[in-house]
């Protein structure tokens, strides 16, 4: 079946792909970036074999005739894969400094709400717990409503901004079933 097109549904949807290997509990599928034959470049998805639910063949892979041989695979860049996946575990390590055990999820779901906007950062404080930092001038301290920022002197404009940002943020938290304050 290599080199067959498949659909593989998992808990996180159906991807569509050429199926480059079978291996050790995993399924490979190749994705060409281009339909063109001259760019041969490709994204790769893994999948655990056990998070597949559905695995439907599309069209069958194609045949090699007597003495054929199947065309040879394209030359992987071992540099650049190195570098994506180097880049990838360093983002993951960033990303893992963003989320704070201490907390709800409605309060980590607020922290990542202003991160998308201005630099943010987790800040235990002994008093108050967990707090949020802002722009190195403002702390929002739990549980985080507009009237629990405090900003340093001289940043009164900056602290109406970030209040009224955490204002609309919990509008759109207390609509969402999943963040309804308790």
């Amino acid at each position: 079946m290599i080199g067959a097109r498949v659909s593989v549904t998992t808990s996180l949807g159906v991807t569509e792909g050429t199926l480059f290997t079978v291996d050790a509990g995993c399924v490979v599928l190749e994705q060409f970036l281009s339909s063109s034959s001259a760019d041969s470049k490709a994204n790769y998805t893994v999948f655990n074999a056990d998070a597949i639910s559905e695995f439907k063949v599309l069209a069958e892979a194609p045949s090699v005739g007597d003495g054929q041989k199947r065309a040879a695979l394209p030359a992987v860049d071992a540099d650049f894969v190195r570098s994506r996946a180097e880049r990838a575990i360093t983002k993951a390590a960033e990303d893992a400094l963003r989320i704070n055990p201490k907390v709800t999820a409605r309060q980590q779901a607020i922290f990542d709400a202003l991160s998308k906007t201005m630099p943010s950062e987790w800040h235990d404080d002994a008093n108050n717990g967990s707090c949020i930092f802002l722009l190195k001038s403002v702390f929002i301290r739990p549980p985080f409503a507009p009237e629990d920022c405090v900003a340093k002197e001289g940043e009164s404009t900056l602290l109406g901004r970030v209040q009224k940002m955490l204002a609309a943020i919990h509008k759109r938290l207390d609509a969402d079933p999943r963040f309804r304050a308790a």
